[in-house]
């Protein structure tokens, strides 16, 4: 199980010219529909097949076309809105707070949350402990990633277009 940050996936490399320490407070609007978000993400990915949201879904997106050090791998995307308060903890994924197993149980090498307010720690925790199991069953490297609203502010910063709705 190996933790990357957005600035070690290839296909977000523009987000390394966004320097932390020069992002707002909040953008306007602070938050995207969810909806809006996945968009962006699918349009900065090039992907064009778009899954349908609902209620007992594994993943927000799938995609093939993510790149980590120069490589394609399979990516799987769990993305949390504005209907979601307060900081982001398993119990609000999914309705059984059981997303984060449900998106780490799909055919992919790296699992991303992303959600634009705080994020417990709970959170990387259980992925980390997932993405461990998951490397040793399947014998192989399995990343994971939280987009925090900090990296989905520098997402937008640094691909305006792809997030317009």
């Amino acid at each position: 199980a190996i933790h990357i940050t957005i600035d070690e996936i290839d296909s977000f490399a523009k987000v390394k010219k966004i320097d932390p320490e020069t992002v707002p407070q909040s953008l306007n609007p602070p938050r995207l529909p969810e909806e809006t978000f996945k968009k962006g993400l699918e349009n900065i990915l090039g992907e064009r097949t778009r899954l349908k949201d609902w209620g007992g879904e594994n993943l927000d997106i799938y995609s093939t076309n993510l790149v980590i050090k120069g490589r394609r791998v399979a990516a799987g995307f769990a993305l949390k809105g504005p209907a979601k308060k307060g900081s982001l903890t398993p119990k609000k994924m999914g309705a059984n707070g059981d997303q984060i197993d449900r998106l780490l149980s799909q055919s992919i090498s790296i699992a991303i949350v992303q959600y634009e307010g705080d994020i417990a720690g709970s959170i990387p925790s259980l992925m980390e402990k997932l993405a461990r199991d998951k490397a040793r069953s399947e014998d192989k490297n399995i990343y994971y990633c939280i987009i925090n609203i900090l990296d989905s502010y520098r997402l937008r910063m640094a691909y305006p277009k792809a997030f317009q709705s």
